[in-house]
């Protein structure tokens, strides 16, 4: 399945262009926290924010506070 199996430069760019769409509907006034290479790379902060971003953009049913804080602590042994 070639749309499944695809090279790393394939994903970015789907990657960017579902990116360029959410931005798009989120509004450009909007000072992102994310990236192609943030979100491909897994940085787990910011896709946070994108998640929080869209759920707050589509009203999703989920509960979170006014004023949502992502804090995130690194532990290394």
């Amino acid at each position: 399945m070639p749309e499944v199996t695809q090279s790393e430069e394939g994903q970015k760019q789907k990657l960017r262009i579902v990116l360029h769409t959410a931005n798009r509907v989120l509004g450009t006034s909007r000072d992102y926290q994310w990236s192609v290479q943030s979100i491909h790379t897994k940085s787990l902060v910011p896709i946070l924010h994108l998640l929080v971003a869209l759920a707050r953009h589509y009203r999703a049913p989920v509960r979170l506070p006014e004023n949502v804080v992502v804090n995130v602590l690194v532990v290394q042994v």
